[in-house]
């Protein structure tokens, strides 16, 4: 069996290579159909290879969701210009080439190393380290505080469990005043949230009980107000949990349930969007769920800038910029530092939009590394990608994997230095605080034995 594997890796990485060829031909010669058929050939091989790499694959692999998520954002508007329109325009085309380039990179990377039993891994682990109470029960405190926090915003705006306030507006008018401390808060919820459901077999009865009725009441609250990133790390977390305890593998039937609630939360999109119109739209909800929903804009920020690269003569790549200097900077006040650059969404919003008011962008890693690198940094970025969460994903301190795979969709979605700001304070209670701690004191503890 062990070498029936070994020929269906090897034979992975072959047609990936072939992927790639093929890749570079298409964009000589331009063919979109046969784009998109590779573009979806390559998500199969993905499962296939990572399958066969695979000690169990189960259905919270992070490479096969990641995988998933990348193959989502980067093929949607290349089929509905193909069945709306007939034809992809250049700009599209180009994309989503380049888009497809990422996957065939990922997998190769996917190859280096051999994957452990992570679900097995993460059992171990919960089992030997056990919690503190006295840290628990200040998380405890700390959680009820700023959820108490956020209703209490809620009721300032007028959005406490009543969604009849956005009928008709403007979201954005409604959460103008939203700080970047109210940012951090609904962070801080959500990393207590990872750290309580990590352990929660450490936990006593009452204690889950009560957790689990107060995120039932914040999951409702955002609801009411249509917000449903502020969440969804958190069921993706429990998610993890309950697949590494169930055992639960990943099958044909888990990718399809996985494309329905896709369609679902963008369906939720579409009656938001509802709420905020004057109603006279003539679409239908299916096709203005298809041709507006969370998959279709940020690939924009993507063939924008194409566009741009293909009518401009020179063209200003940033040369590795944002992958540099941005991570630091996001943590820098714009008090202290008045020169702090925009987000890489505001400064699309303002380069392509000017000064009119439009909804946000979600800034992609791969818009990001075009605009780096060029036509071919998506590709490079994306073989460093896939090694560090192959290696994220092996590693006997499941943590990381398990933080990782609550953020896969802000990761998908965002640029590089918004994505580690947020990771830093979604794993601050689970990851940096107690690493902070188990460091100190063993620094405390390395000087007293010196002094003696």
């Amino acid at each position: 069996m062990n070498k029936l594997k070994k020929i269906f890796v090897l034979t992975g990485f072959i047609q990936a290579v072939l992927l790639i060829i093929g890749y570079g031909l298409l964009y000589t010669y331009p063919n979109d159909l046969l784009l998109i058929l590779l573009f979806v050939y390559s998500l199969f091989l993905g499962f296939f290879v990572i399958e066969n790499r695979s000690p169990k694959l189960l259905a919270n692999n992070t490479a096969i969701i990641f995988l998933i998520f990348l193959f989502l954002y980067g093929i949607y508007n290349a089929v509905i210009y193909t069945v709306i329109q007939g034809e992809m325009p250049a700009d599209i085309y180009l994309a989503s080439l380049i888009y497809a380039l990422t996957i065939p990179a990922f997998i190769v990377t996917w190859l280096i190393q051999k994957p452990i039993r992570y679900d097995t891994a993460y059992q171990e682990q919960i089992s030997i380290k056990r919690v503190n109470k006295a840290y628990s029960s200040l998380l405890l405190i700390l959680l009820t505080s700023l959820i108490g926090y956020k209703s209490y915003f809620f009721i300032s705006i007028g959005m406490f469990f009543n969604p009849s306030a956005m009928l008709g507006g403007n979201r954005f008018d409604l959460f103008k005043n939203i700080s970047q401390l109210d940012v951090i808060f609904g962070l801080l919820i959500t990393s207590i949230y990872l750290y309580f459901i990590f352990f929660y077999k450490q936990l006593s009865k009452k204690t889950l009980v009560y957790i689990s009725v107060l995120l039932i009441y914040y999951i409702l609250l955002q609801l009411s107000a249509g917000n449903r990133r502020d969440f969804i790390p958190i069921v993706l977390g429990a998610y993890w949990v309950y697949v590494n305890i169930k055992k639960i593998k990943f099958n044909f039937l888990g990718f399809l349930g996985i494309l329905l609630m896709v369609l679902f939360f963008n369906y939720l999109g579409t009656i938001r969007a509802h709420l905020f119109s004057d109603h006279t739209s003539k679409q239908n909800d299916f096709i203005m769920t298809m041709t507006s929903n969370e998959f279709v804009y940020p690939f924009f920020t993507l063939s924008f800038e194409v566009d741009d690269y293909l009518r401009s003569s020179n063209y200003q790549f940033k040369n590795g910029e944002t992958f540099v200097t941005y991570p630091v900077l996001t943590f820098i006040p714009r008090d202290i530092y008045s020169d702090k650059p925009i987000s890489l969404a505001n400064s699309f919003i303002r380069k392509f939009y000017g000064n009119r008011t439009v909804i946000g962008f979600a800034y992609t890693p791969v818009s990001e590394a075009f605009i780096n690198f060029g036509i071919l940094g998506p590709f490079f970025i994306y073989l460093i990608f896939g090694y560090l969460i192959s290696n994220i994903q092996r590693n006997r301190n499941q943590i990381l994997n398990f933080i990782f795979f609550a953020m896969i969709i802000d990761f998908s979605r965002g640029e590089i230095a918004t994505f580690l700001y947020q990771f830093f304070f979604t794993a601050f209670f689970l990851l940096i605080l107690p690493q902070f701690f188990y460091y100190f004191f063993l620094r405390i503890h390395h000087d007293q034995h010196h002094l003696r």
